[in-house]
């Protein structure tokens, strides 16, 4: 459940700004009721909690 402005709220993984571009523009963008995203970038980590673990995620996915 999201309050506020946002109807759905997406947190997302990718290793650079070019792949980020690709699924918005290719996939979140193409979806024919999407009207407007908005985007917020992690400037630096404060605590770590080690690494993600997407190994379960399926290749070539992006």
């Amino acid at each position: 459940m999201v309050s506020g402005d946002a109807d759905f709220f997406v947190e997302l993984a990718v290793p650079d700004l070019r792949t980020f571009e690709k699924v918005l523009t290719d996939q979140i963008l193409s979806i024919g009721l999407v009207r407007d995203a908005r985007s917020t970038f992690c400037i630096r980590t404060v605590i770590d909690r080690g690494p993600l673990p997407l190994n379960s995620w399926p290749a070539g996915r992006v």
